[in-house]
């Protein structure tokens, strides 16, 4: 049975998602939870649960594409030993693993390896970027649909993000 949409500010949706989410994981177990069906509770699209990683991630690609040659320098030329940059690097890889985390919500065992995969993850974004920048073979759009890809497959059943058959 799906919830007729209301619009609600994003901290509102959040707690909204986050009270949904806490009930169906008090009647049964986290594996028999799929986000399809805490969106649909909500009445909200599984695209909208997506919106931030992909607009973060869009960000993240506009912002390697505006700037190629500070980014090549930074990451692999001569600046890329400084050990200040790479303190400024780390810690904003930092805060962005951070807000990810905060995101899915995850406890114990569980948010162990969804860091692990967070990590690999901003990682694999990054060199996918940088390899964009130095042999242009994909369009922005395809960058972020093999991040999107790489990011449901390294967190796997751990977010329930994956696709699943009904």
């Amino acid at each position: 049975m799906t919830t007729a949409r209301r619009r609600l500010d994003p901290e509102q949706r959040r707690g909204q998602l986050l009270d949904i989410g806490a009930r169906l994981f008090a009647e049964r177990p986290y594996e028999d939870v799929w986000i399809e069906e805490v969106a649909e509770l909500a009445g909200v699209s599984r695209g909208l649960m997506y919106q931030q990683v992909s607009a973060g991630l869009d960000s993240y690609i506009a912002y390697f594409t505006k700037n190629p040659h500070g980014v090549l320098a930074v990451h692999q030329g001569s600046l890329s030993g400084d050990q200040t940059i790479k303190e400024i690097i780390d810690w904003e890889l930092g805060v962005l693993q951070q807000r990810m985390l905060d995101a899915l919500a995850l406890d114990g065992h569980l948010r162990e390896v969804g860091t692990a995969a967070v990590r690999g993850w901003l990682a694999f974004t990054k060199a996918v970027c940088i390899d964009q920048l130095q042999h242009a073979t994909m369009t922005a759009e395809e960058m972020r649909e093999l991040c999107l890809r790489t990011l449901v497959g390294a967190l796997g059943s751990s977010a329930h993000l994956e696709e699943r058959p009904r």
